[in-house]
């Protein structure tokens, strides 16, 4: 059996990124957050966040700032074969799920006109994402009016790789070294 693209890349990048010790993943992923806190996204009161495990990026001083903010807050759960989005705030209680990622306790809700974080393992600059294959977010994301941001240290940026058509692109990729807005093809660094 030949390995895909995907595949090959999906192994490359989990490789690279759990090669982080924790001190380097905590430093940048603050610079990463800093560059999220520091962009315009004041029309938006809804925010979607992935609860971050192992070696990705930090999550946790993202999800402080938008409690701190007053912003609506969810995060991810798997059910089955799909993601919910589930409320979230200072007193949520979390519980691990199969693959050891802390999921909120509590009732599901849809949602929509929101920022969606997402996790990643590589993606291209055209905003194609490669994650771990499940295809979770891009059901989540289908037939949803959001602003997609990836969340990823620069490296796990590829110049290219042929995305399958289920996969959905992001608007925005944030990394420790800068901010690629993928609608207006301009970088911010």
């Amino acid at each position: 059996m030949e390995i895909s693209q995907k595949q090959k890349l999906r192994f490359e990048m989990k490789e690279l990124r759990n090669g982080l010790d924790i001190v380097s993943v905590e430093a940048l992923s603050d610079q990463i957050v800093s560059r999220f806190m520091s962009l315009d996204l004041n029309d938006y009161q809804t925010f979607f966040v992935y609860n971050s495990f192992a070696s990705e990026v930090q999550t946790a001083e993202l999800i402080k700032y938008l409690l701190v903010n007053s912003k609506k807050l969810y995060m991810p759960r798997v059910e089955g074969q799909l993601m919910r989005s589930v409320p979230v705030n200072r007193d949520s209680v979390f519980i691990k799920n199969k693959y050891g990622i802390k999921e909120p306790v509590g009732e599901a809700e849809e949602i929509n006109n929101f920022v969606a974080i997402i996790p990643c393992l590589a993606v291209d600059k055209k905003g194609n994402r490669i994650g771990y294959g499940k295809g979770y977010y891009d059901e989540f994301l289908k037939n949803k009016d959001a602003l997609k941001i990836i969340l990823c240290y620069d490296f796990q940026i590829v110049d290219d790789f042929m995305p399958d058509e289920f996969d959905i692109p992001v608007d925005m990729i944030i990394t420790d070294k800068r901010c690629l807005f993928l609608n207006n093809q301009k970088e911010k660094t």
